[in-house]
């Protein structure tokens, strides 16, 4: 590295290096520098350290990850919330959300707090893993202990019970929300508007939706097109092309899943209606 403005480059300024490489995914060149600055005299601080296990958990590699968090806590290191986190939410990714739970606990033994957005990592996890449960009791751990959630958990909560078809589970924890005061946003509602379609009820998707502008929150094309695709695989065709109608009128450009999902439906409605003309009557 080379000096700056004529002053030799010190732990500060490595470590700003190191951290802007990681997050560029330069993971390599970030490593070389980290051994020139040790080869330098500087011991790396924490800050160095959790760039080094962003980097490499951006690249899917966690195994390195821990060992550089052992390496770390071998020196006398101690990992901010903000290093656990990173760990966390790769662990999740890679679908080894026991794992995760696991650094969760290390955490709390170390004495740092956990934050919501450690939490939400896990339970993340556990819902990628199909494992709701499990992620409902990390939810009520973080209540349990003075973490409050925010809306971020709570979606991570009700995508994980809609996926999984238990939509009155998902209902409660929306209802939950407004309870303690947070307004769900486009992705709460644009969740539950799929697991309605999803657990056959199109009709209540439809409410959803006119609550949702009621409330000030307005759909997306992400929102209609998952309404239109759930109205067209229950059959309710008149309702699909009213809302198209509505995406236009919006000023929101339909998508090719929108006109595949009123294609085929409208395919589908022909040709029974053909079938039925072709039956003679008894």
């Amino acid at each position: 590295m080379e000096e700056i403005g004529g002053c030799e480059p010190g732990l500060v300024e490595y470590s700003t290096i190191i951290g802007r490489l990681c997050k560029d995914k330069l993971v390599t060149e970030a490593f070389k520098l980290f051994s020139e600055m040790i080869g330098k005299g500087f011991s790396p601080n924490v800050v160095t350290y959790t760039s080094l296990i962003q980097g490499v958990c951006c690249l899917g590699e966690w195994k390195e990850a821990i060992r550089l968090l052992n390496e770390m806590v071998g020196k006398n290191i101690w990992p901010n919330v903000q290093t656990f986190t990173i760990l966390v939410d790769a662990l999740c990714k890679e679908g080894k959300a026991n794992k995760a739970q696991a650094v969760v606990q290390l955490i709390i033994q170390r004495g740092v707090v956990p934050d919501v957005v450690t939490y939400s990592a896990v339970m993340d996890g556990y819902c990628l893993c199909g494992q709701v449960d499990e992620a409902k009791k990390m939810f009520d751990v973080m209540v349990s202990r003075g973490c409050a959630p925010n809306v971020f958990a709570y979606n991570i909560l009700i995508n994980g019970y809609c996926k999984i078809k238990n939509i009155d589970e998902a209902m409660n924890r929306f209802k939950e929300m407004s309870r303690k005061g947070l307004l769900p946003d486009t992705i709460t509602y644009t969740t539950l508007i799929g697991g309605l379609c999803q657990t056959r009820r199109p009709q209540d998707a439809l409410l959803l939706l006119d609550e949702m502008q009621t409330y000030g929150q307005i759909p997306n094309l992400f929102t209609y097109s998952t309404l239109l695709d759930g109205l067209c695989n229950n059959q309710y065709l008149d309702e699909a092309l009213a809302l198209f109608e509505k995406i236009e009128t919006a000023g929101l450009v339909p998508n090719i899943v929108v006109y595949n999902s009123l294609i085929q439906q409208i395919l589908l409605s022909e040709d029974c209606l053909l079938k039925c003309k072709a039956t003679p009557l008894e």
